[in-house]
């Protein structure tokens, strides 16, 4: 993926950020928008996204080569690359709330959320929302949320920690245009919750 990534020291939400951006010419390039803060960051069913200084708010604009009854798959999709992204720091496991949260220990640390406009079954544009709780001070956060830097005691370089995200969305994308998701839904049971649940990812 040639990833065009704009950063920012406030917005309103990258997602209506993003809105306003061209669609992609192709689908080989992705529009990634990181702010510092976001002044009413949104969660699913329009809920307010707690985002203070120290989380890694970020939207991924894309022209996907996937038919529409793919959207939903995509939140699978970026939820296990940021899940994977945290548990590479090995000192926790983060795991999957179905369908759109990131939890440690039952805590909230992340959320997706995506939007999307199509033309019949094509996808015209995909924006993929993320929030991850990453040096924030847990005092600034919810009661039900924990922070990165919280669990490990460590601040970290949130460009980097992008980048690692970026680099395990774009195998999974990948391998989801090639194989119908196999993978995503494979790695999706393993980081899952509640893999009993009886869901036909296919």
């Amino acid at each position: 993926m040639d990833w065009i990534i704009q950063l920012k020291d406030k917005t309103t939400s990258v997602m209506d950020d993003l809105k306003g951006f061209p669609v992609p010419s192709s689908p080989d390039k992705g529009y990634v928008l990181l702010a510092a803060q976001q002044e009413s960051g949104r969660g699913s069913l329009g809920r307010l996204w707690s985002s203070p200084i120290g989380g890694l708010y970020a939207g991924i604009l894309l022209r996907p080569l996937l038919p529409a009854r793919n959207i939903s798959r995509m939140t699978l999709l970026s939820a296990v690359a940021v899940c994977e992204a945290l548990n590479q720091q090995k000192k926790f496991k983060a795991k999957i709330k179905w369908p759109n949260d990131v939890l440690v220990d039952g805590k909230k640390i992340a959320g997706i959320l995506i939007e999307s406009e199509t033309s019949g079954s094509t996808v015209e544009k995909i924006i993929i929302g993320i929030g991850i709780n990453v040096n924030t001070v847990i005092r600034d956060l919810p009661g039900n949320a924990v922070s990165l830097k919280h669990l490990t005691g460590v601040e970290y370089n949130l460009e980097d920690f992008l980048n690692s995200i970026l680099k395990r969305f774009e195998f999974l994308y990948e391998d989801a245009v090639k194989n119908d998701f196999d993978e995503v839904f494979n790695r999706w049971r393993q980081l899952s919750c509640h893999p009993e649940m009886n869901i036909d990812l296919h």
